[in-house]
């Protein structure tokens, strides 16, 4: 590890458990009711090393704010807390009561990002946004877009100013690498290009920050300065994070389906061990100066590399030699009728 490669961020993932049944969401298709344990947070946070660079906590689930999961969520926050980190939860919003935000106001959670899915209470919505307001948090809102959902975002981007956020995150869909959930949510090339083009106009004409997330491609139909590209940072250089799920399992990020290590195993290693010495870890780093020959041509070959998400390519063809599969240029194959 470098000084400039460090393990600031850590991902818990506090259980599958979720009051909304979402078509396109992963935890569905898990077959574990395991929940991550307090002690297993704990104990992934007890690492000396870890402790005196970690910046940030995330909290996710499933959904975090559920009753089951709540403790575990305020004691990780409360660690996060203690140590000078800051931390953020990932919540549909629907449970976020004023009790329950007063709770996580308490612990020092510093972070809310609001997730709305179709159909949106935007009443709820606005309610749970105005008491996070009123507990000092900011209206953090996230959309991820499917193939079904894409014809619902120019009406949804119209209403959402409505809501007052002061920062907006859109993503596409990642791949599940469950056939059955991919084969109806993924976005077509087509519409990934169509939403790149509406958020790239949108973002210039409302005054909150709009962030367009790894996959969205929006460097395809205009060059993007790098400060306005997000980065995709799952064990590659920079700052960087690894997550837990509630099997103790640590993952380069919740959407890989490969594991770098166990943290309730007997002869477990900390985390920082991990990220240091995991050849997996290592094989993602050196994506960014081992291009797939079909991409090596590419003219956006530089930003899609610092920017894309690879767990799809891993996930997919089970290796790095090839290009993202959701790149909608390669993505043509696969929908021949978009031509």
């Amino acid at each position: 590890m470098t000084g400039e490669n460090k393990l600031t961020c850590v991902k818990f993932q506090v259980g599958f458990a979720c009051n909304l049944a979402c078509s396109f969401c992963l935890v569905q298709e898990q077959n574990t009711t395991q929940d991550l344990s307090i002690s297993t947070a704990e104990h992934a946070l007890s690492d000396p090393v870890l402790r005196r660079q970690l910046k940030r906590v995330v909290i996710t689930g499933g959904e975090p704010t559920m009753g089951r999961y709540l403790p575990t969520t305020m004691a990780i926050a409360r660690c996060a807390t203690a140590l000078g980190a800051e931390s953020t939860i990932y919540s549909n919003g629907t449970l976020l009561t004023d009790a329950v935000i007063r709770k996580l106001h308490a612990v020092g959670l510093t972070e809310i990002r609001l997730s709305l899915y179709e159909p949106v209470d935007w009443v709820r919505m606005k309610k749970t946004l105005d008491a996070m307001e009123e507990h000092g948090f900011n209206r953090f809102i996230k959309v991820t877009v499917t193939r079904k959902t894409f014809f619902l975002l120019p009406a949804l981007l119209e209403r959402l100013p409505s809501l007052r956020p002061s920062r907006f995150q859109i993503k596409p869909f990642n791949q599940t690498g469950i056939v059955k959930v991919d084969a109806v949510e993924e976005m077509t090339p087509r519409q990934v290009l169509s939403m790149a083009r509406l958020m790239l106009d949108y973002r210039r004409r409302v005054p909150f920050r709009v962030d367009l997330l790894p996959l969205c491609y929006e460097f395809l139909v205009e060059s993007v300065p790098d400060e306005f590209v997000c980065r995709c940072n799952c064990g590659k250089g920079g700052e960087g994070y690894l997550v837990i799920n509630p099997n103790g399992d640590v993952l380069p990020c919740g959407a890989y389906a490969q594991t770098v290590g166990n943290l309730n195993c007997a002869d477990s290693v900390s985390l920082t061990e991990m990220w240091n010495k995991s050849s997996f870890l290592d094989t993602i780093r050196k994506i960014e100066k081992q291009p797939a020959d079909e991409c090596h041509d590419c003219v956006h070959l530089r930003q899609c590399l610092t920017n894309d998400c690879h767990s799809t390519t891993f996930n997919f063809y089970g290796g790095f030699t090839r290009g993202n599969p959701q790149c909608p240029i390669l993505a043509r194959k696969r929908f021949p009728a978009e031509g």
